[in-house]
Parts: C-alpha cells; sequence; structure tokens
C-alpha cells in the first residue's frame, strides 16, 4: 500500500511540473511501460518516456538533465469534471 501511495505521490508531483511552460519546442516520444513492482504485484501500465530539460530554467544554454515520464491514464468510466 505504501508503494501504491508513493508512486501516486510522485506521478501527482511530475504533473505539477510538467503543467509549466518552460517554452521548450522538444517532442517527448512515449512507450508502454508498467510503473511499479510486477513481482510485488504493485504494477500499473503508463505511457514512459525520457524528456531533456535544462538543469536551471533560467539558463536554458546550461547544462541539462534527461527527466523519466510516465502518463498514468484514469480507470474510471466516468471521471469528474476538472475543478
Amino acid at each position: 500500500m505504501l508503494r501504491i501511495i508513493c508512486v501516486t505521490v510522485l506521478l501527482c508531483a511530475g504533473g505539477l511540473v510538467w503543467a509549466q511552460d518552460n517554452g521548450s519546442s522538444e517532442k517527448l516520444t512515449l512507450s508502454d511501460c508498467f510503473i511499479g513492482d510486477e513481482t510485488a504485484g504493485v504494477s500499473v501500465a503508463a505511457q514512459c518516456g525520457r524528456l531533456t530539460v535544462p538543469e536551471d530554467r533560467r539558463n536554458p544554454d546550461g547544462r541539462s538533465i534527461e527527466l523519466n515520464v510516465a502518463v498514468v491514464n484514469s480507470d474510471v468510466e466516468t471521471p469528474k469534471q476538472d475543478a
């Protein structure tokens, strides 16, 4: 259960960072993957990829880092409206 909570928190935090416009024109290519620990039965299907971004957004020509990105779709048949 703790793993599910940790994965959920990390995915939500990643979504907050993703929502900020960094002005980058780089495209993100996603492929099928699983997040979690399949051997422990705590795993979820996702779309994963890597995105290269500036280490310091104030210095876009400086060093860059690669971020692992995961998109997890909801399995709810009728999702609630966004607030």
